[in-house]
This record gives C-alpha cells, sequence and structure tokens, in this order.
C-alpha cells in the first residue's frame, strides 16, 4: 500500500514578559502537548494557515509571525490501516501579550493551553521532535534579541 504525505502549518507562539521568554504550547484532545497546528485549506497560503490555526487553537490574533523564520519536522505513523508521512512547517510567531484561550468551537480538540518557560516545555513537550523545535526557537529567538 502506498505511503500518503502531507504537510500541515503551525506556529511557534513565543513572549518576552517581565524579562522571561514563554512558548504557548496546546494540549491536543489526543493527550500529547505540542504547538498550534493543522491542515492546509484550500486556496490559503502556508501563513495563512499558520495564522488561522494559532487563532483557532489559542484565541490570539495579535502575533507576528515571523515567515522567513520556519522549523520543520517530519514523521511517519499508521492510522486505519494507511501510513502517512507528515511534514508540519512551523514559524516564530512573537505574540505581544499573554491573552489567550482556546475558543469554545474547538475546546473539545484542544482542552488545555499553558504559557511555559523553556524548561518547563522541555519536561511538557510529548514528543521529542516537538523539543527539538523548542531548542531551535529558543536559539533563534535569543540570537534576534542580541542575548
Amino acid at each position: 500500500m502506498p505511503v500518503k504525505t502531507y504537510t500541515s502549518y503551525g506556529t511557534v507562539p513565543i513572549l518576552k514578559k517581565d524579562g522571561e521568554i514563554l512558548f504557548l504550547i496546546v494540549k491536543h484532545a489526543e493527550g500529547h502537548w505540542g504547538f498550534p497546528k493543522g491542515h492546509q485549506d484550500f486556496g490559503e497560503t502556508p501563513l495563512q494557515t499558520a495564522e488561522r490555526e494559532l487563532f483557532e487553537e489559542t484565541g490570539i490574533t495579535n502575533a507576528d509571525i515571523r515567515e522567513n523564520v520556519r522549523f520543520e519536522e517530519r514523521y511517519r505513523y499508521e492510522m486505519e490501516g494507511e501510513t502517512f508521512d507528515k511534514t508540519v512547517v512551523y514559524f516564530l510567531a512573537e505574540a505581544k501579550n499573554g491573552e489567550n484561550r482556546t475558543p469554545d468551537d474547538f475546546e473539545k480538540e484542544i482542552p488545555e493551553i499553558r504559557w511555559v518557560s523553556f524548561e518547563e516545555g522541555m519536561k511538557m513537550l510529548t514528543f521529542e521532535e516537538s523539543k527539538e523545535i523548542l531548542k531551535a526557537a529558543m536559539e533563534k529567538f535569543q540570537k534576534a534579541i542580541g542575548k
């Protein structure tokens, strides 16, 4: 049986608050912690998909999404007898403030969201690929702000 391939888009939301760098992670309905992401709707650009998913899963509308700062993860999984190769492209998204909440329509899909420090994120993120994305985002952000 052939392997199906597809790409999703998302963001690594980041916030500098009181001298601390925080990351927003989401708990997916399946129970794992990761970053906001989702499938591209017809006619959307990757950036539009990332913006929409950020809003749908976190309620954030005020982020500066940096299209030129991208991170990728790739993995293979099986579902209902089919094999999928998935690529997720994440954009760095700097939030203007820490306000957020999962819109009511998405509470089943994303039951919990949390701003966390880098250290907390490394403990809470479920998959190693997500931890590598977090490390890369922290490094890029620190370089951008001169730390």
